[in-house]
């Protein structure tokens, strides 16, 4: 018996591909092989979760994604190497009958002339309806043969096809060595059209086998009609006309079918609301011959780090930093309005050896007319299909490119009361239209906590649908010191820690009535150590200090370098965070990572950041929070439980994932 090896390529698409192998298990033709290849998936447990399930299986792990072709090649190399007589291509969407191989081997070796066959596919969710019945090319359109229709037993013949599907392909090995692999220039799409065209040419047959049966989920790794794929239609049918056409019906499609296809899909994304320039994209990218996979030009906002110390500052420098590790493909334009701002982000970020990331200097900030008017048209210019906003604000107009925005919070909308002297606050009414327009204009809204998706979808309730949830991470900075040689001088006793504004959401009064208690009773020789820049607007805290008489145990530092800031995490004894309202809540995330026992209120997304690792406290319940504090600073054995728990908890938040998932909104974006 020849032996047959089965290529499965999966991406993102794990559920599909364990049902998949579950189904390869009835196959009653051997010998077999099963090779998966994993092709650069987003989430990286996908490898671990095919081996577990199926430890007879062979892996082959891509650390990028190759597209449908060379991440076929990979496997089909590889089963050449190994032996193969024949290999079957077969979508990771698909399920089969027992029958299947044992059928299609028969057709095969009846005549030394066929050379690729393929079976009869049904739809899955319809598995009376039929999706490939053998292909013909009129006009240089695929056409699937009895596609739609029920089968009412007419396709029961051994016939000969145009072409055979990828979805479920299986070639000679002497093919394959005589017309070589899959085109990688189509990267996706029409590279099984090639490659059949090119087995006819080279003298084979390809036949259609209906009594091999295959039940296909259409489109499940990018979505029917999606913009790629649209993208990767048009351009890679040009590149086959070019491949294989005569002059005669190459002029005939360019001039009576081509034109039609444009416009038909030009609608379509506009009627759609999506980016329509990936069809100029995929014209120009034939013309320049940029083939392979689709470049996307990404534009991020780091114009808010001048402004922003905090979060959304941590967020933007992070965010590219892990980016430039894990993309080396798509193109990025950091746009910065300082010149002496690129060297502060090389430094953090280490961009100097990627070549696909790029400054580019827009001399106007956020609030100026100019950021309005004239930022669409650079971008325009700059061929950008992305720009992504990390702040709440947006251009007025738009050439072509997609919008992606983050949202952290609400609390201005939700909860004015909580930053009273906040211009979002004081022009409430103003704010609150303003902020729906911005979330109406943006194309993805992008929330830091299942807690602030709830919120915009509460609030606003018509853009749940394109509201995506990006857990943030912390940096590679903050990690448990031996050593904590700290600047600042700090009393020698036990240190209760805050980091983070100032502002009344944040609840540091009732952190310091908590505080103050636990003085009182003499429970535990501690201090209070206040992290974050002073902010003016706010003096009732150290008014609040100074009418308690704890001035000398409770500390404001001010501002905390962000090198130094790991330090004083690793020389506290306890962190809290009392806030009433979090968006996600960095500091508490910070504190876990560095080894310390964490103490937060049990509202809004803090739960899903602490979890079970932290001791959760209602934020106006200041005698919970101080018997919270002394049981903690007392009971060593539940601090090192604590300490434990959340080194553990931190585990699932990293900045790798969260650009993962950017990677992944920015394609399905665009």
């Amino acid at each position: 018996m020849k032996k047959v090896y089965i290529v499965i390529l999966n991406w993102n698409g794990i559920h599909d591909t364990l049902e998949c192998l579950k189904s390869l298990d009835k196959l009653d033709y051997s010998p077999f092989e099963i090779l998966v290849v994993e092709n650069g998936s987003e989430d990286g447990n996908e490898a671990c979760l095919i081996k577990e399930s199926y430890p007879g299986v062979k892996l082959i792990i891509n650390d990028d994604n190759l597209g449908f072709a060379e991440g076929n090649n990979v496997g089909i190399r590889y089963a050449l190497n190994f032996g193969a007589d024949y290999v079957l291509l077969l979508n990771n969407d698909t399920t089969v009958e027992g029958s299947l191989l044992k059928e299609l081997i028969k057709v095969v070796e009846s005549d030394e002339k066929i050379g690729m066959v393929g079976p009869k596919i049904y739809y899955q969710d319809k598995p009376d309806k039929i999706w490939f019945g053998g292909g013909k090319i009129r006009w240089w359109r695929p056409v699937h043969i009895s596609n739609g229709f029920v089968d009412r037993g007419k396709l029961e013949k051994v016939k000969q096809s145009d072409y055979i599907t990828g979805c479920a392909l299986l070639v000679k090995r002497e093919v394959i060595e005589k017309i070589g692999l899959l085109d990688d220039r189509f990267f996706l799409y029409y590279e099984d059209i090639d490659w059949s065209l090119r087995a006819i040419k080279a003298g084979y047959q390809l036949m259609f086998v209906p009594q091999a049966k295959v039940w296909h989920k259409i489109s499940s790794s990018l979505g029917k009609f999606s913009v790629s794929s649209i993208y990767y239609g048009i351009r890679n049918r040009l590149l086959l006309l070019q491949k294989h056409a005569q002059w005669f019906g190459r002029w005939f499609f360019l001039f009576f079918i081509f034109p039609f296809v444009i416009v038909k899909n030009l609608l379509f994304l506009m009627i759609k609301g999506k980016n329509w320039s990936c069809v100029f994209q995929a014209l120009s990218d034939y013309y320049c011959k940029r083939l392979g996979r689709r470049v996307l030009h990404i534009a991020i906002d780091m114009r808010w780090i001048t402004v922003d110390t905090g979060g959304i500052r941590q967020y933007i420098l992070n965010l590219v930093e892990n980016l430039s590790k894990i993309d080396i493909h798509n193109e990025y334009l950091l746009l910065i309005d300082k010149s002496d701002l690129r060297k502060e982000i090389d430094a953090k970020c280490k961009l100097s050896s990627q070549k696909n990331f790029s400054f580019h200097l827009i001399p106007y900030n956020l609030t100026s007319w100019k950021n309005y008017i004239r930022l669409p048209v650079f971008l325009w210019r700059k061929k950008v299909a992305i720009l992504h906003l990390p702040f709440s604000t947006i251009p007025l107009l738009s050439f072509g490119y997609r919008t992606v925005i983050n949202v952290y919070d609400l609390i201005p909308y939700l909860y004015p009361h909580l930053c009273p002297l906040k211009k979002t606050t004081k022009y409430y009414l103003l704010y609150k239209v303003i902020f729906g327009l911005i979330l109406k204009r943006a194309d993805k809204i992008v929330a830091c906590s299942k807690a602030t998706c709830r919120d915009i979808v509460q609030a606003f309730p018509g853009f749940g649908k394109k509201t995506e949830m990006v857990y943030v991470g912390v940096g590679n900075e903050f990690y448990p010191r031996k050593e904590c040689n700290l600047t600042y001088s700090l009393p020698n006793k036990k240190r209760i820690l805050y980091v983070g504004r100032q502002d009344p959401s944040k609840n540091i009064a009732g952190l310091i009535h908590a505080f103050a208690n636990l003085q009182k009773n003499k429970q535990v020789d501690c201090c209070l150590v206040i992290v974050g820049k002073r902010d003016p607007r706010y003096p009732q805290i150290y008014n609040l200090v100074k009418e308690l008489n704890i001035e000398k145990e409770v500390i404001f530092t001010g501002y905390i370098s962000a090198s130094e800031l790991p330090l004083f995490y690793n020389a506290a004894d306890l962190f809290v965070f009392p806030s009433f309202y979090e968006g996600f809540g960095i500091p508490p995330l910070e504190a876990m990572v560095c080894g310390v026992p964490v103490i937060s209120s049990n509202v809004a997304s803090l739960p899903e950041v602490v979890g079970k690792a932290g001791i959760m406290v209602d934020p106006n319940d200041i005698d919970g929070l101080t018997g919270a504090m002394y049981e903690v600073l007392s009971n060593n054995v539940l601090k090192e439980k604590m300490i434990e728990e959340g080194i553990k908890q931190a585990k699932f938040f990293s900045w790798e994932k969260t650009a993962y998932q950017m990677c992944k909104i920015y394609e399905e974006t665009a």
